[in-house]
């Protein structure tokens, strides 16, 4: 019996906080990555979807992570990343992905790039929503 391999997305030191993530690949179903939408009910973050939530419930998202900022998928038994032309990038080891991109364990995912505060940022901003999403990969499961 086969099963499907698992995306872990853990969070590194300089990351926007987040609970780890456990993706399970199944099939040829495209996994969406983004924001947490406000109070929304239909779109809340858990550790085995590909929605980043806040820890807390007074904390807000990273201004770096868009709502539907990437895709992940399985295909012939490897997991791809997509951007979905997210006005910050998504970054695969330092490098700015622009095409399908097949995800290997060690890999480092960055959804966004950290931003700068400066004399222009708003006061009420945090010092962790400037912070971008940062995971190490681990494929667990079979990847041809």
């Amino acid at each position: 019996m086969s099963t499907s391999p698992v995306l872990n997305l853990a969070c590194v030191s300089g990351s926007f906080p987040f609970q780890t993530k456990n993706i399970s690949m199944a099939g040829s179903v495209k996994v969406l990555l983004g924001a947490v939408e406000g109070s929304s009910t239909t779109r809340q973050g858990s550790s085995t979807n590909g929605y980043f939530a806040p820890r807390s419930q007074t904390s807000e998202s990273p201004l770096t992570l868009s709502v539907n900022h990437a895709e992940v998928w399985l295909e012939n038994g490897r997991i791809y990343i997509r951007d979905l032309e997210s006005p910050f990038g998504t970054f695969v080891n330092d490098v700015k992905i622009n095409t399908d991109f097949a995800l290997k364990t060690g890999d480092i995912l960055a959804l966004g790039k950290p931003l700068v505060r400066n004399t222009n940022t708003p006061s009420d901003i945090t010092d962790d929503q400037l912070k971008c999403i940062v995971a190490k990969v681990t494929v667990v499961g079979s990847q041809a």
